[in-house]
């Protein structure tokens, strides 16, 4: 690959392309710095993504290109806009083309605000300007055509047609072919592990280290500040959400690992619960936080009541504050958010307050299908309904949106 390349993954929504956009990332192939959101699943880089301003596309594509021999991008929506794509460098572009039917289930599955009909229109309405787009151009610019479901059909055959045409036979790649053909299945995968959760991510590589510090960020699909100082990347959110205050027992909705509830405890002398409805992850949480006192991790049911096997988690017990972040985003049902604030209320103290944070509606604009929008006013009403006092919201890096609440 000592040429000058750009390649573009080009698909429609469902259709493949984070599969893609992983191989060409296994291949060694430079697809972007930071991976959309809290997941790197979907293999997006951020400054690309959902970027429709055609000075801003030119200006991210020369900064590649300077940087960069051969490197890639790709997102599912560009589709309507890949005539203005004309800064490319030598493009190389890569169709995936799925079944535009299994498109809109596929999308409606993931979001329940989103119709299969609908859905399929779409990705038949993407399929036709890709294409159109094939046909007068391809005399012009090389062009790599995959059905995704030959691909399942055929993974090695179809791995190894796609390593040729990027310059990169699979006998001269790093990784083993066992690995890249494991890699190639439905879903959503991260690169080091195949539940996709950037958080999973981080942990594993945090306890196969040598747990004298964290190991050295070798991959691009984690966010960096979490993965460089998990504690700063804490304290960060406690500030935001404004918890470090005196508040006696604590408890977080969607702990994860615990880093949050870690640093509330050792920094800020709170005794901290947290639940999650990931067993995996509440496992890992056991080693994050072994050795912290007055730091606790229970796994709860995913329907929103603080339970487990239709047992409750504290039986009796009330908190003087209960917060959640970066949880309720990856909450595809209102009802169930809904849940988690009313068994807050019943776990509150008097005086006790609830914390929690949501994405704007406008940020999620055509943008992460795995990210969802609760209406704050919805949830707000709901407060109010229950009996919180003093509910207030308020924005924070332009796209959050905190809302507290008093029992």
């Amino acid at each position: 690959m000592s040429d000058l390349k750009t390649f573009i993954v080009v698909g429609v929504p469902r259709g493949g392309t984070s599969m893609v956009a992983g191989l060409l990332r296994l291949f060694g192939i430079f697809m972007g710095d930071i991976i959309n959101g809290a997941y790197g699943d979907k293999h997006e880089d951020k400054e690309f993504y959902c970027t429709k301003d055609k000075r801003r596309i030119a200006e991210l594509i020369n900064k590649r290109n300077i940087k960069h021999d051969v490197w890639g991008f790709k997102d599912p929506g560009i589709a309507p806009y890949i005539e203005t794509t004309t800064e490319l460098r030598n493009p190389h572009y890569i169709y995936i083309l799925r079944d535009v039917l299994a498109c809109g289930m596929s999308a409606a599955a993931r979001n329940p605000n989103k119709e299969t009909m609908n859905s399929a229109a779409r990705a038949m309405n993407y399929t036709k300007i890709i294409m159109d787009f094939y046909f007068k151009n391809f005399h012009k610019y090389k062009f790599h055509m995959m059905s995704y479901e030959k691909t399942l059909l055929n993974k090695e055959y179809e791995i190894r047609r796609l390593a040729k045409f990027c310059g990169t036979p699979v006998k001269d790649l790093d990784v083993d072919i066992k690995h890249l053909i494991k890699f190639v299945s439905p879903g959503y995968k991260s690169l080091k592990d195949e539940r996709g959760d950037w958080t999973n991510c981080f942990h594993e590589d945090y306890f196969n280290s040598d747990k004298k510090g964290l190991p050295e960020l070798k991959s691009t699909i984690r966010p960096a500040r979490a993965w460089e100082d998990p504690d700063a990347d804490a304290e960060e959110h406690i500030k935001l959400l404004e918890i470090d205050g005196k508040f006696e027992d604590v408890l977080e909705i969607g702990c994860g690992i615990g880093r949050i509830i870690k640093v509330l405890s050792e920094k800020h002398n709170k005794t901290c619960m947290g639940i999650d409805a990931s067993e995996k992850m509440v496992l890992h949480s056991k080693d994050y936080v072994k050795g912290v006192e007055g730091v606790f991790t229970k796994q709860c049911q995913p329907n929103g009541h603080f339970k487990m096997n239709e047992r409750p988690l504290f039986p009796g017990v009330r908190f003087g504050l209960i917060f959640s972040i970066i949880t309720f985003q990856h909450i595809p049902s209102t009802a169930v958010v809904k849940n988690y604030i009313a068994a807050s209320y019943g776990h509150l103290k008097k005086g006790g307050r609830l914390t929690f944070q949501i994405l704007r509606k406008d940020f999620l604009k055509d943008t992460h299908i795995l990210m969802h929008y609760h209406s704050e006013g919805v949830l707000m009403d709901h407060m109010n309904n229950l009996g919180f006092k003093n509910i207030s919201k308020r924005e924070v890096l332009g796209a959050w949106i905190i809302i507290t609440g008093v029992k």
